[in-house]
């Protein structure tokens, strides 16, 4: 490979990843393109007209995704690699400031505060440890603890369901991440579904349930789901 004639520098911010590195305008075409379902998931949630402001958090916030980790993957280039894990990160960012609302109902700047200030906190962490970045997401651990806390308050009339389905696809996609590299699971060649590819499929999908989860709320408060009187 050229290094001159690549469309893009060569770094070393995909290190760790399993797929080889193409000199193409799409440096990792598996991990790239497997960024549509993150896309799909987007404008899917975008078209729902029940849920207003919720669908446009979680709508847009995919499509940030999609972008985010489209532009790593496609160019290799370091500063990607933070805007691709600083997008995974406003996912905790929302479900704390969603979680916050349920719970203590503080003003609507403080919930932006939260889903702003919280993923800047996780980059941070990452820039500084970056072998560690897969890792950082249990530093977003304050969502969990918050709907833990909402579960014993309000578990007759809040369904669960998508919240454990959404962290069962989560949790295997962080699986397949971690494996992504095992030499004995790691085709480099293939530039087709490997374990790193499916971490976004399912993490899209993992996205789509979460979304499902918070629309049965009425206004992101203690209520009833939508449809009870």
């Amino acid at each position: 490979m050229n290094a001159a004639r690549c469309p893009w520098p060569q770094t070393d911010a995909l290190q760790g990843i399993c797929e080889a590195d193409l000199c193409a305008w799409l440096v990792e075409p598996g991990n790239t393109l497997t960024n549509l379902a993150f896309l799909f998931v987007g404008l899917w949630i975008l078209r729902s007209k029940r849920n207003g402001s919720l669908a446009h958090w979680f709508g847009w916030l995919a499509i940030i995704i999609a972008a985010g980790s489209t532009a790593y993957h496609a160019t290799g280039l370091g500063w990607a690699r933070y805007l691709d894990y600083l997008s995974v990160y406003f996912i905790t960012g929302v479900m704390t400031a969603l979680n916050l609302r349920r719970w203590l109902k503080p003003r609507h700047w403080i919930l932006v505060l939260t889903a702003v200030l919280l993923p800047t906190a996780l980059l941070s962490a990452a820039y500084m440890a970056p072998k560690y970045a897969i890792w950082v997401y249990v530093l977003g651990a304050p969502c969990c603890l918050i709907e833990l806390r909402l579960a014993f308050r309000d578990w007759q009339h809040t369904r669960y369901q998508y919240y454990v389905l959404a962290w069962g696809a989560a949790g295997l996609g962080v699986l397949a991440w971690s494996l992504d590299p095992v030499p004995v699971l790691c085709r480099p060649n293939w530039h087709g579904l490997s374990g790193h590819s499916a971490w976004h499929v399912l993490a899209a999908l993992s996205l789509l349930l979460t979304y499902k989860f918070y629309r049965q709320f009425v206004d992101g408060s203690r209520g009833k789901p939508h449809g009870e009187a």
